[in-house]
């Protein structure tokens, strides 16, 4: 390379250049500026054309050798940049893939288990309605035994009542008279007979006993004063009180029956009375049992309807 041509070319150039620029500027002709750039590029080839055929072949070769060895590490230095990027390409593609094969099992994850709470809800609901379902059922069989047995019970009960009634009523009916219902019950209760033979003997003694008017009214005063001062059942023990109130009580039920008013409010009173005085005397109902509230009930009704 000739280096004073060369640096001379590049004044030149540069020269024209900012002649070229100041014409512009100015919008003056801008000839003779283009000529001195054409120049100065000129003298800069000339310069570096003239170094090198005037260089020492060896050193040439040397040049062109350190220009293919650039380009070869430049290639190189290229191509392991782009191996890098390839590999950082596709381990951020691995990574991509990873996160979104994450995102599929932790998705599917969630919707497996929502699937499994709500079929255990349902599984559960379904559990615990069948359980009530089964309770409700239990306690419905339950009530009903309870009724049927009550129910059977109850007519046992009536059954061996009116068996045992049909069977005293059977027998050969002789009422001796004593000379008075008194004397009657008095004996009846200090005999050595059970409290139904008792209450039978005299239930058909009461049954047969043509009582008047006036006492009809007496017996009727009595059972409704024993029921309200509450003494009625308070000595089922005593045989003679049991009984007095057992044969005035059916006297007045039966007196009102021949005249055809069985449903008047005494009537029905003197039923119920006699009815919780011969089952509790006979030990057939507590004095607070059910049946005996029942009839009580019944006879405040009577009463009420009295007053």
């Amino acid at each position: 390379m000739d280096i004073a041509l060369f640096l001379m070319g590049i004044i030149v150039f540069l020269i024209g250049i900012i002649l070229l620029i100041k014409n512009l500027i100015k919008k003056a002709p801008k000839k003779k500026a283009l000529i001195s750039v054409a120049v100065g590029f000129v003298l800069c080839i000339s310069g570096m054309s003239i170094g090198v055929a005037n260089m020492d072949p060896e050193e040439l070769a040397k040049i062109e050798k350190e220009k293919e060895i650039k380009q070869k590490l430049k290639e190189e230095e290229k191509k392991k940049q782009e191996e890098v990027t390839l590999a950082e390409a596709k381990k951020k593609e691995e990574e991509k893939l990873k996160e979104k094969q994450a995102e599929q099992q932790e998705k599917e994850q969630k919707e497996k288990e929502k699937l499994d709470k709500e079929a255990a809800q349902r599984a559960e609901k379904e559990q615990k309605k069948q359980e009530e379902a089964k309770k409700a059922e239990e306690q419905k069989l339950a009530e009903e035994t309870k009724q049927k047995e009550l129910a059977v019970a109850e007519k046992k009960k009536e059954e061996i009542t009116l068996s045992e009634e049909k069977e005293n009523k059977n027998r050969e009916q002789q009422v001796v008279e004593k000379g008075s219902w008194e004397q009657n019950i008095k004996e009846v209760a200090a005999s050595n007979k059970t409290e139904t033979e008792k209450f039978t003997e005299i239930s058909l003694y009461a049954q047969d006993y043509n009582a008047s008017e006036s006492e009809v009214t007496e017996f009727s005063k009595y059972i409704l004063t024993e029921y309200i001062s509450g003494q009625y059942l308070m000595d089922i023990k005593n045989h003679e009180y049991m009984l007095t109130n057992i044969f005035k009580s059916e006297v007045v039920d039966v007196s009102y029956d021949k005249k055809g008013q069985g449903n008047t409010p005494i009537a029905l009173f003197a039923f119920d009375f006699w009815q919780n005085t011969k089952y509790t005397y006979r030990g057939v109902d507590e004095i607070d049992s059910h049946e005996v509230k029942a009839n009580e009930y019944q006879m405040n009704k009577s009463l009420a309807k009295m007053n």
